[in-house]
């Protein structure tokens, strides 16, 4: 009987940090996590339901970098944040998927809310912001489940699909949060909901290449 021995060395190891907690007081439910191009350090957030059309900025001490509201949006659940191409192809847009369960309509039939984020600034919002339907956006999209965080890809159709990077396995390293986007090609970052004190972590895993 031939026996396969797998060797486990610090490099094939994901490391896992947990890089702050977010500050802001208005932010108790952290359900989606978009790292700003046009601010290095700066991420975006926002809560899942019960809070307006609003954006919160912070960093990965989870510092309160301030708030955008998104005119002319409605947040009934929302979902998710992606950074991407804006529609016309000039600059970038973070797009808010409004997709939870809470609407009264189908998730199928998503409404994704988008802003120029070239525009926006820290603090509360200025007019510059803009609102719509739109597409998701065609960029890498990354993902995760209880016991490994992926990389997917926009195929045909608009559908994800694996991007044949090698998968990240995080079993057993505890790592805290559902929503997930790229610092880099090979370090994630990962937000999640308030705890006992009031305060969601950020983590942030830096996978094997």
């Amino acid at each position: 009987m031939a026996v396969i021995l797998l060797l486990l060395t610090p490099q094939s190891i994901p490391r896992v940090a947990l890089s702050g907690t977010l500050h802001s007081p208005r932010v108790k439910e952290s359900s989606g996590i978009a790292a700003s191009r046009a601010h290095p350090g700066v991420l975006w957030t926002h809560n899942d339901s019960g809070d307006d059309a609003f954006v919160y900025a912070t960093d990965l001490a989870g510092a309160d970098r301030g708030f955008v509201r998104i005119r002319g949006a409605r947040a009934v659940d929302w979902e998710d944040i992606a950074l991407g191409p804006c529609p016309t192809r000039r600059g970038a847009c973070l797009y808010i998927a409004d997709t939870g369960a809470k609407r009264e309509d189908p998730p199928i039939r998503s409404h994704l809310r988008r802003c120029r984020t070239g525009c926006a600034r820290q603090g509360e919002g200025s007019g510059s912001l803009r609102s719509g339907r739109g597409a998701a956006p065609r960029t890498p999209a990354a993902g995760r489940t209880y016991t490994e965080l992926y990389t997917l890809v926009s195929g045909e159709g608009g559908r994800l699909t694996p991007s044949g990077r090698p998968v990240c396995n995080i079993t057993g390293l505890e790592v805290q949060g559902e929503t997930i986007d790229f610092l880099d090609d090979s370090t994630f970052v990962l937000t999640s909901e308030a705890d006992r004190r009031g305060r969601g972590s950020i983590h942030t895993v830096r996978c094997p290449e």
